[in-house]
């Protein structure tokens, strides 16, 4: 499958690949292996910067891709949120002619000591439908920390998605389960059930909230204001939310655009977190759909 370059908003040209067909398309940048365009039924989904740091910076918005770790690194030096956000990708499968139902495997193109990676996409126009598959294998590392170590990691990851919002308008996410902990309140953490959490609204303010109880599979309905969301994931267990609020003094999330978007963080985070031994494999998944 081709590379084709694409402009953002920001006049930002970066080459990646696009998806489907009509008004059901998307795109994925080769910097950071990146979903950066997702527009289901002719309705842009999700949200991109419109003033992007200089590359090789990690770019904010889209579907960053948080792996091996999510979060700060344990290590001095190393990058927040994992290894492959400012990596080259390469494509290793993929259909070449545009189509209502498209796939594209995906994987960087510099390996990480001890692991193997690789990242699937697919559209369903039809179905105004997005499938995020990240599949991963523990392999025997180069170096060992001792004679003793059997090579076992701990993984963490994420699809870190920056979802469109109306920015007049309140969201609201429904389908949370499991306790809470509040980031920015730290030390209060509390149950919501089966239930819904306001997010950006008019009047404002931070988000951080991190849900690690999971009992079902996440399914949760993002009300955007002009349109309805389903995510879900069949193999992860936990979900992280945030907004940066008003305060934030971040240079990519100029002015008044935190009021356009909400993270919502699907994937093995916190207690869910998974220790592999080499040859043992772990899948995270993602499903964006649009109802009609």
């Amino acid at each position: 499958m081709h590379m084709e370059e694409h402009t953002l908003a920001s006049g930002t040209r970066l080459e990646g690949w696009w998806l489907g067909e009509g008004d059901s398309r998307a795109f994925i940048s080769g910097f950071g292996g990146q979903l950066l365009s997702l527009r289901l039924r002719g309705k842009e989904v999700l949200w991109c910067t419109p003033e992007p740091k200089a590359l090789p910076a990690a770019l904010r918005g889209g579907v960053p891709i948080c792996w091996p770790w999510f979060g700060p690194a344990q290590e001095k030096g190393q990058p927040q949120h994992g290894l492959v956000r400012t990596q080259i990708w390469r494509a290793v499968d993929g259909h070449s002619e545009p189509s209502p139902r498209m796939s594209l495997t995906i994987e960087p193109s510099a390996p990480v000591d001890g692991w193997a990676m690789n990242l699937t996409m697919s559209l369903d126009a039809s179905q105004a439908t997005c499938t995020m598959v990240m599949q991963t294998r523990r392999l025997q590392p180069a170096t060992v920390e001792s004679p003793s170590s059997d090579g076992r990691a701990l993984l963490s990851q994420a699809f870190h998605t920056y979802f469109a919002i109306s920015p007049d308008q309140s969201a609201q996410l429904q389908g949370l389960q499991g306790p809470c902990q509040d980031n920015l309140l730290p030390g209060r953490p509390r149950g919501v059930g089966p239930g819904s959490l306001s997010l950006v609204g008019p009047q404002g303010h931070a988000t951080e909230q991190m849900f690690d109880g999971f009992e079902q599979a996440p399914c949760l309905q993002l009300h955007a204001g002009s349109h309805r969301v389903v995510i879900e994931s069949p193999d992860a267990r936990s979900v992280m939310i945030w907004n940066p609020g008003p305060q934030a003094g971040m240079a990519d999330v100029p002015g008044e655009q935190w009021r356009e978007f909400v993270c919502v963080e699907i994937g093995h985070l916190g207690q869910d977190a998974r220790a592999l031994a080499p040859g043992q494999s772990l899948t995270l998944t993602q499903r964006i759909h649009l109802p009609q």
